[in-house]
């Protein structure tokens, strides 16, 4: 177990948008967070990761309690993709990356044998290799959002948490990208937990999904029957008609 909740509560000071949340997440798992605009996918991700407080309970990384772990220590457990889009001027891919070996660095930042293995090896992973010279203004934005999973997985950590890494991509590469995380989650056994809104892609890709609605979440694999009942419901509309097989939709015309 690489990460569990324990009644945790979210939200902003004392608004509570979700409680009472008793979540794990497991080696090699990728799981995807899905649900409708509003319900706190974003803010379950930012409280995970310690960049807001919870309103209350707790969560455990490694069986160590969160509130007690070092910055230092939190960097070596796990990396934070957000969703911003990249603009970075005068910095190639490979220094990029290399910014992900902060924590196993000395304080001076020397880059080791072994950092330069990982960097290479992480480029590759997601199959930049050739551009790993190329200025980060140069790249498409798949190419950028390679970059940063690539950056994560420099920082060699047994968690990644990635907040919509898709959201500004167009169909092709929402897909390469969802695939590459997929078989990153098997290839280096991390756990990989993404919150998106891409509910075919979820359902098609996702060993596990988190589905947060307004009494909660509900966890199960995508062909759960369960998991199939509450995505129709969540999702449902006078617009659309969901299938929860493939996460398809059609238009009620």
């Amino acid at each position: 177990m690489i990460l569990s909740t324990k009644s945790l509560s979210i939200g902003y000071k004392k608004t509570c948008i979700q409680q009472h949340l008793n979540l794990q997440i497991r080696t090699g798992e990728m799981i995807c967070l899905i649900g409708p605009n509003g319900c706190g996918k974003s803010t379950l991700l930012r409280t995970l990761c310690g960049l807001q407080k919870p309103i209350s309970g707790s969560f455990e990384l490694k069986e160590k309690d969160f509130k007690l772990l070092t910055t230092n220590e939190k960097a070596l457990l796990f990396a934070f993709v957000l969703t911003d889009k990249v603009s970075i001027d005068n910095m190639t891919v490979v220094d990029l990356v290399f910014t992900g070996r902060y924590p196993h660095t000395t304080w001076l930042g020397n880059r080791t044998k072994k950092d330069k293995l990982k960097v290479d090896e992480a480029i590759d992973m997601v199959h930049l290799s050739h551009k790993k010279n190329s200025f980060i203004n140069e790249l498409s934005d798949g190419e950028k959002q390679r970059v940063m999973i690539a950056k994560a997985l420099a920082q060699d950590t047994a968690l990644i948490f990635l907040d919509e890494p898709s959201s500004h991509l167009d169909l092709p590469n929402r897909v390469d990208i969802m695939l590459l995380l997929h078989r990153l989650a098997k290839e280096t056994n991390k756990a990989i937990v993404l919150s998106t809104h891409e509910l075919d892609l979820a359902i098609q890709t996702a060993d596990k999904l988190w589905l947060m609605h307004e009494n909660g979440v509900e966890t199960g694999e995508p062909d759960s029957m369960k998991i199939k009942i509450l995505i129709e419901k969540t999702f449902a509309s006078n617009s659309v008609e969901i299938d929860s097989t493939t996460g398809n939709f059609k238009l009620k015309i």
